[in-house]
């Protein structure tokens, strides 16, 4: 039998941790330059990455990234 910290239990039992694909952390976009722009990798605007707004083949690089 593994004998397991008090505290280690206590955060397990609390603490669901899942991928970000899946859970996406909630997070505060700052405004950008005028020449960047966010895009997305999740849906519903999920998993944001900061991209060149003149990039002419966003979605390749996107389609890469995922």
């Amino acid at each position: 039998m593994i004998h397991r910290p008090k505290k280690l239990e206590l955060l397990e039992s609390h603490t669901k941790l899942l991928p970000s694909h899946i859970s996406p952390p909630k997070l505060e976009l700052k405004p950008l330059p005028k020449n960047h722009k966010y895009a997305y990798l999740g849906d519903g605007k999920a998993l944001p990455i900061i991209i060149l707004s003149t990039l002419e083949q966003e979605d390749k690089l996107i389609r890469l990234l995922k």
